[in-house]
């Protein structure tokens, strides 16, 4: 959603109005549950870290199954020669710190929180 990884604050998903507080994004004026403003390398760390899963398996959950699930596993999902050069450097902490997208680098962080 819109508010994912942002600070608190109101947004709109769709023609809803959303408010986040505390990373939690509900409908305005109500304690309904908008949607998830986890990002996806935070979504990985839990995985690895706080449930455990071995990490081959947990960067294909967030790579190559959701391409092939979308039916995009003959273009995304994967670095081999035919595939998008979209790329997420993660250090040995699981934090990003560099991005590309189509081979050109857009973000370098070189910072872990």
């Amino acid at each position: 959603m819109a508010a994912a990884g942002a600070n608190d604050g109101e947004y709109t998903l769709g023609d809803l109005d959303v408010t986040v507080a505390a990373g939690r994004a509900v409908l305005s004026g109500t304690d309904t549950i908008a949607g998830s403003t986890v990002t996806q390398d935070a979504a990985l760390r839990s995985a690895l870290f706080d449930s455990g899963i071995d990490p081959v398996l947990a960067v294909r959950a967030v790579t190559a199954s959701p391409a092939r699930a979308l039916s995009f596993d003959e273009r995304f999902g994967y670095l081999a020669p035919g595939f998008a050069s979209d790329v997420v450097l993660l250090d040995a902490n699981w934090f990003v710190t560099d991005v590309w997208a189509a081979g050109v680098p857009v973000a370098q962080t070189n910072a872990v929180p």
